[in-house]
């Protein structure tokens, strides 16, 4: 799917254009004015329920039904994706930087920043088979100038490892020039999925606390597929995620345990309310004076 091409039609029915340049229309039985909710519930009676797998194949046009359910079900293109942000705002807002390095599989850093207390991740990078230096060179062309509150990285990369000569991976970023924090990642997988769903979740005044802007694809496409583990056949389900393509939602994962984005709107507007209210340039110096306290502040 490309994101930006995404348009519901008529209450269900959606259509995009994909990669391989199909315009791609899919038609879901709510489309039908016939059926309501109340018709779902007892037509997949017949099915073993709306969360057993037939159904969600047959009738929810769910294509990964057999690999267990949505781990963000409530995820959704035109609730949760935004344009991307423009250079001037973005200057004037706090922003992070989150890293899952992977050496067997895809490196992956997210972008992040937040606005009246929504977590919005601005861009992506993803790029398998690429050495730290690559990476990291990546990395800074894409930032250019962009100043952060601090850059974390998957606390298991502090590892020594052999490839790097006794070395950690955290240990070679910093050599190429990217700073690093080691993020909080927490007991369990599923703390860290608990503490960005929370985000997700819409709130009581319709919206969520969580946005992509639609120039991260990679993104979308992994939390849109991302599913916990299938029940086992004695009927124990599984609290953990498919390891499967989820490199960059990994970094979204330790932004969500690592800030609270009330707590960061909060903060900035009391400490000065000019950074919201004044010029373009009394911002950005307010900015700059806070960035050392608000580091300490949120270091995980």
């Amino acid at each position: 799917m490309i994101p930006e091409t995404h348009k519901t039609l008529m209450k269900g029915v959606e259509a995009w254009d994909n990669n391989n340049k199909f315009r791609v229309v899919k038609l879901h039985w709510s489309a039908d004015p016939t059926k309501n909710e109340d018709w779902a519930d007892r037509e997949s009676a017949k099915y073993g329920g709306r969360q057993s797998a037939f159904w969600r194949s047959e009738y929810e046009i769910d294509f990964g039904a057999r690999r267990g359910g949505l781990v963000f079900p409530e995820f959704h293109m035109e609730r949760h994706v935004i344009v991307p942000l423009k250079d001037d705002l973005l200057a004037q807002l706090p922003k992070w930087r989150s890293i899952d390095p992977g050496l067997n599989h895809a490196c992956a850093c997210g972008w992040f920043t937040v606005i009246d207390g929504v977590l919005i991740m601005y861009r992506e990078l993803k790029k398998k088979g690429w050495k730290v230096n690559q990476f990291c060179q990546a990395m800074k062309a894409l930032s250019g100038k962009e100043e952060y509150e601090f850059t974390m990285i998957d606390s298991s990369a502090y590892a020594a490892t052999l490839a790097g000569g006794g070395r950690s991976v955290a240990d070679l970023f910093v050599e190429c020039g990217v700073a690093v924090n080691p993020c909080t990642k927490g007991g369990r997988k599923r703390d860290q999925i608990y503490a960005l769903a929370e985000l997700v979740a819409m709130r009581d005044h319709g919206e969520p606390r969580f946005k992509i802007t639609n120039n991260c694809p990679e993104m979308i496409k992994e939390i849109l597929q991302y599913r916990w583990k299938e029940e086992r056949d004695d009927g124990v389900v599984p609290e953990e995620p498919v390891k499967v393509d989820d490199d960059l939602l990994d970094t979204a994962l330790y932004m969500a345990m690592a800030i609270d984005p009330n707590r960061v709107s909060s903060r900035f507007k009391d400490r000065d309310s000019d950074f919201y209210d004044g010029s373009l340039e009394r911002r950005r110096s307010g900015y700059r004076m806070r960035k050392a306290s608000l580091t300490e502040a949120y270091e995980p």
